[in-house]
């Protein structure tokens, strides 16, 4: 930087010499800046420098492996977590948390402790758990209802 400065103070310097010579030393008209004030003008901020990284693309996890890993850290801690606490140590948003809580509650894999205690002793048996997306679907039906996929008998 310091020696674009000097370069540019060399050059108005010798503007300046040259419009003096030209005007005969003495100019019918005073210059409107001085050597100095110029000079003063010229103390600009250094330039702005940004430095980029490039761009890296994480995949983004599936929903299977986010409910995968929020069981077993549930398994971990014994059924008792902290929904800050999980979602941080598993590096994932709370609302990911509650979802993935909420699909492994839909399956049956989780369960809340009260729930667990109201519940009745025996399940009704009119029902039972598609074999492709593990919803709860009449026990005599061939097809899904939600995913539409063939049962077996």
């Amino acid at each position: 930087m310091g020696g674009f400065l000097s370069r540019v103070e060399d050059r108005l310097r010798g503007t300046l010499e040259r419009i003096e010579r030209r005007l005969g030393g003495e100019s019918e008209r005073p210059l409107r800046d001085t050597y100095q004030q110029v000079l003063e003008r010229t103390n600009l901020p250094p330039p702005r420098v940004t430095i980029t990284t490039p761009m890296t693309s994480e995949p983004f996890p599936s929903p299977a492996d986010i409910d995968d890993r929020v069981l077993k850290y549930i398994e971990a801690h014994r059924g008792e977590i902290s929904l800050s606490r999980a979602s941080s140590e598993l590096d994932i948003t709370a609302a990911e948390l509650q979802a993935a809580i909420g699909r492994l509650r839909s399956v049956g894999l989780l369960g809340l402790q009260d729930e667990q205690t109201q519940a009745s002793p025996a399940p009704p048996l009119r029902q039972k758990v598609c074999v492709s997306c593990s919803r709860l679907i009449e026990r005599e039906a061939r097809y899904c209802t939600e995913c539409g996929s063939e049962q077996p008998a």
